[in-house]
């Protein structure tokens, strides 16, 4: 056997092998998070500092504002800010699939 046929037949068998590996990587790429909520530790980060400022503005409208509570209020709000940047423009389906996450 020549050296270019032993070479064809090589390719020829690593031709075959190769198509159901693509097959798999297409299908397993192609899945993607459907379905699933998506681990996103950042964004629990978010709806802990959110829910805390939340509950926080709650109680402030029960009673009367105090200089403490205008700092601690600019201090939730910053932290707020920090940690939820990056999700401002996010649909509301993405901000669920990944708060699913978060329980």
């Amino acid at each position: 056997m020549s050296l270019s046929t032993q070479f064809s037949a090589n390719k020829k068998r690593v031709g075959i092998w190769m198509l159901p590996i693509l097959l798999l990587t297409l299908v397993w790429a192609c899945s993607g998070e459907e379905g699933k909520g998506v681990d996103d530790p950042q964004f629990c980060k978010c709806i802990q500092v959110t829910d805390k400022l939340n509950k926080f503005s709650a109680e402030l409208l029960e009673r009367q504002a105090t200089e403490k509570d205008v700092k601690t209020m600019k201090k939730l709000k910053g932290a707020r800010d920090k940690e939820c940047t990056r999700y401002y423009k996010m649909s509301g389906e993405d901000m669920l699939k990944r708060k699913e996450s978060c329980k």
